[in-house]
């Protein structure tokens, strides 16, 4: 085991965004965090280098969030921040904590949601977000200066987990959300030209039920055009782990192999994948059987699939999956620890034993 670092406390709560999102800022040296307390849901700018300075950023009622907290995306290049809340897309700049900094980009019009999870584009020029009512789904990109918005596609099934690939931002990433065992067309991309419908760009059938594979928690790469895709556990098909899809027609292809992993990141060098597990990586069983409540941290070596331990920690409901992320330089994987009755969490990192 590595030594692990929290850079923050249980009584603060704070968490990580989303894994297909970017939690940096100033090309590494600080971070946006969600915390929470019992009425309030905000994002905090936290500076791990600059002895753990926190400011915060922006605050909503917690009531009115359907998840209760809040998720976050910030621009690779720029830093611009967006976050979805009461109903809205805000966008900040996280080097200016002035209230009067948060504006409004984008509001769901009478009897439609946004989806939580919100997207901007690494130059920050875009953004992207799902809008649903009860049985219909759009996707809506916003052209941040202006505030113009327009519907790329709509869907008659739940779309998620949105988020521009960074290697190509002309590329849109979302999921075909649903049970797992059911949906068969997880993972989707969005061009202009290319797939302005959308296409899916992973194959989970291979001709019947013992080579069918359960996928989620994608997350498209820094460098390629291509997806990084986890395979449950509980599949009946094998092999299980980290695949590598492409949206050129290239092969899909296993990059390393492993019967509880849940979430993943990829390196921004594409050399490392970072996973988090259902249940200790070292006991029998796959998916969620013997799970104990606990979550391992492991890297793997995209070039090899070499994998190794890195560190335990809790799994519980959101905000406390682990939900591991590569700092920009790939020397840290930073991931969420809870508290064993999930009520309070804290960031942890731990150093990258490939990384030199």
């Amino acid at each position: 085991m590595h030594m692990t670092c929290p850079i923050s406390d249980f009584a603060e709560n704070f968490h990580l965004t989303y894994p297909h999102n970017n939690s940096f800022v100033d090309g590494g040296k600080a971070m946006i965090l969600g915390r929470n307390t019992d009425e309030i849901t905000s994002l905090w700018r936290v500076d791990p280098e600059n002895s753990g300075k926190r400011v915060e950023l922006c605050r909503f009622e917690r009531a009115k969030q359907p998840e209760k907290l809040l998720w976050s995306d910030s621009a690779l290049e720029t830093d611009a921040t967006v976050t979805i809340a009461d109903r809205k897309m805000w966008l900040m700049d996280p080097h200016n904590p002035d209230p009067g900094n948060l504006r409004e980009l984008y509001a769901a019009p009478e009897g439609k949601w946004l989806h939580p999870i919100p997207a901007i584009s690494p130059d920050g020029r875009r953004a992207v977000c799902g809008l649903h009512s009860a049985e219909h789904y759009e996707t809506v990109l916003i052209d941040v200066e202006s505030g113009r918005s327009r519907i790329l596609f709509e869907k008659p099934w739940t779309t998620d987990h949105f988020h521009f690939c960074p290697f190509d931002p002309e590329w849109i990433a979302f999921s075909h959300e649903g049970n797992c065992a059911k949906v068969m067309d997880r993972v989707w991309a969005w061009h202009e030209t290319d797939a302005s419908e959308g296409k899916c760009y992973f194959d989970q059938l291979s001709g019947d039920v013992a080579t069918t594979l359960y996928v989620g928690h994608e997350r498209w790469s820094f460098h390629d055009r291509s997806v990084m895709i986890v395979a449950y556990g509980d599949s009946p098909g094998t092999p299980r782990g980290i695949y590598e899809a492409y949206v050129d027609g290239r092969p899909q292809q296993l990059i390393s192999e492993g019967d509880r992993d849940m979430h993943l990141d990829v390196s921004r060098d594409g050399k490392w994948v970072a996973i988090d597990t259902s249940g200790p990586h070292d006991l029998p069983g796959k998916g969620w059987e013997n799970a104990q409540g606990i979550s391992d941290i492991l890297v793997a070596e995209r070039a090899t699939g070499r994998r190794q331990f890195l560190a335990r920690t809790t799994i519980s409901r959101h905000p406390s999956h682990p939900h591991p992320e590569f700092s920009p330089n790939g020397r840290f994987i930073y991931y969420n620890e809870g508290t064993p009755d999930a009520s309070r969490n804290r960031v942890c990192r731990v150093e990258n034993p490939f990384w030199s």
